[in-house]
């Protein structure tokens, strides 16, 4: 129970949640590895000729699969972008 993780003291004050099953797009997927490809997320979060970028929970962090992992990610790329668009700009 929520309760035995946070305690008694604490009340929620609100509550929200997305209809992520039944988005016709993601239709409840996650990202997960299949059985032989290991490096599919390392392949997945490296640029593509530096000009296509992935980010988000399928790519190679510790927190994959997670809220936080997409977030980590998306920091991660957005940081590798501003540094190239500054290098460009020189």
């Amino acid at each position: 129970l929520l309760k035995n993780v946070i305690g008694t003291q604490m009340r929620v004050q609100a509550l929200s949640s997305t209809n992520w099953q039944g988005d016709p797009l993601a239709l409840g997927s996650y990202p997960h590895q299949t059985v032989g490809h290991a490096n599919a997320r390392k392949i997945y979060s490296q640029p593509v000729e530096d000009r296509l970028f992935f980010a988000g929970d399928g790519g190679d962090d510790s927190l994959a699969a997670t809220v936080g992992g997409a977030r980590r990610q998306g920091q991660k790329t957005a940081q590798i972008i501003a540094r190239q668009l500054g290098a460009k700009r020189r």
